[in-house]
């Protein structure tokens, strides 16, 4: 005779849970490293030069490229009002341009978990790291390849500028 389910032994409370979420973690991880495309979408960059000047040059870099600047969030300093004085400088732009907007929603919504795009600017000592993702080339929808090298090749000139010594 089987076991009723009250009688039936029971995980501990959230074992299922963290079970479950390490093998969709363990898929994405070996799913990310078996596609080079995907592995490492990440674009950085790191200069000597002040956070405040980055932070200018990003914002000119963007707005030169028909961006708008949707959101600046400052990390950094309400994490040092908070007990952490010596939580570094952390800044996420976002910003968008609703023609690459409407045109990337054309070609696949999937691409919209890229929008809006965001650059980070992080201190580290006496060196500044500024980094972006950039959209995954590998996608099979048409025009996808087209419209994703068109706009990585926006945000890598965005934060080469901002880091750049010039």
């Amino acid at each position: 005779m089987s076991q009723s389910a009250t009688q039936r032994k029971r995980l501990p409370a959230g074992a299922l849970t963290r079970a479950l979420l390490s093998v969709v973690l363990a898929t994405a991880v070996t799913a990310c490293t078996q596609d080079p495309s995907a592995a490492d979408l990440r674009y950085a960059r790191s200069t000597d030069k002040p956070v405040a000047d980055v932070m200018i040059d990003l914002e000119l870099a963007i707005t030169q490229e028909n961006f708008a600047i949707t959101a600046r969030n400052n990390l950094g300093d309400p994490i040092r009002r908070r007990g952490h004085p010596d939580f570094p400088d952390a800044y996420i732009v976002s910003f968008c341009n609703l023609e690459y907007a409407r045109r990337a929603i054309d070609i696949d919504p999937a691409l919209m978990v890229y929008m809006p795009c965001k650059v980070t600017v992080l201190a580290q000592g006496e060196t500044v790291l500024i980094q972006t993702y950039l959209l995954p080339e590998a996608l099979a929808a048409e025009g996808a390849v087209g419209f994703a090298r068109e706009v990585n090749s926006i945000l890598r000139g965005i934060v080469d500028f901002a880091a750049s010594g010039d």
